[in-house]
């Protein structure tokens, strides 16, 4: 075993390793994410916030960016990604609805999260008033702004895609072979300005849902019934 940390002044939480095996992201009970070196054993505090702890954030693939929820005044989560290169955090959600469990796509092009905000009330057979029973859903924003949304109609996918490859020049194996290896860690690009019009819900019901992921494909997640697989195409 090898210590990494000594005379911390409070509780460790959660960790998580970054995905280069680098670095891992800790949070904490003062409501700080720190990351530490594991090469120098140093570390440094990356967020504080105020209103509560930080749930554990998520890397993405190219571990240029992270996501994970703040707390606000009104109570509301908001999801939010942080820059290492800019170290600066932009808000994707709202203050005005819960979101949480943000998750980026293995293919770095989406950002997936739950989020309250299906008003659909039923009238209360007791009180007179209304009730929310389900507000959540799944959505998800497209990271770069130029990425069309995977719900766009197939034929232009197909036509667009066909065009790309009558456009692509003929490369030999070689070259073939270094841009496999060239494409290993998905680059995560993420256009910030106007990224919450680009909110995209996916059509499923209203409900409890937990333990998103997705490899740019497939939307895995656990609902009612269980685990699902949910096909974008």
């Amino acid at each position: 075993d090898i210590q990494l940390t000594t005379n911390n002044d409070t509780y460790i939480r959660n960790l998580t390793w970054s995905n280069d095996s680098k670095s891992i992201l800790y949070t904490d009970r003062k409501n700080r994410a720190v990351m530490v070196d594991v090469e120098s054993k140093t570390k440094r505090t990356i967020l504080t916030n105020p209103a509560g702890e930080i749930p554990l954030p998520k890397f993405s693939p190219d571990n240029k960016w992270i996501t994970y929820t703040k707390t606000e005044a009104n109570d509301m989560r908001v999801v939010y990604v942080y820059s290492f290169e800019q170290n600066k955090e932009y808000a994707v959600t709202e203050r005005w609805y819960d979101s949480g469990q943000p998750t980026f796509s293995t293919d770095g092009k989406y950002l997936f999260f739950t989020s309250s905000r299906d008003f659909n009330p039923i009238y209360s057979s007791v009180e007179w008033n209304f009730a929310y029973s389900q507000m959540d859903c799944i959505y998800f924003v497209t990271l770069a702004a130029d990425t069309p949304s995977p719900f766009l109609d197939s034929d232009s996918h197909t036509a667009e895609a066909a065009k790309s490859n009558e456009e692509t020049p003929k490369t030999d194996k070689k070259d073939d072979q270094k841009a496999d290896k060239s494409a290993e860690v998905a680059v995560t690009k993420i256009d910030t300005e106007g990224i919450s019009n680009r909110i995209i819900r996916v059509p499923l019901g209203t409900g409890r849902y937990m333990g998103l992921a997705c490899d740019g494909k497939t939307l895995y997640y656990n609902g009612a019934g269980g685990a699902h697989a949910y096909n974008l195409a």
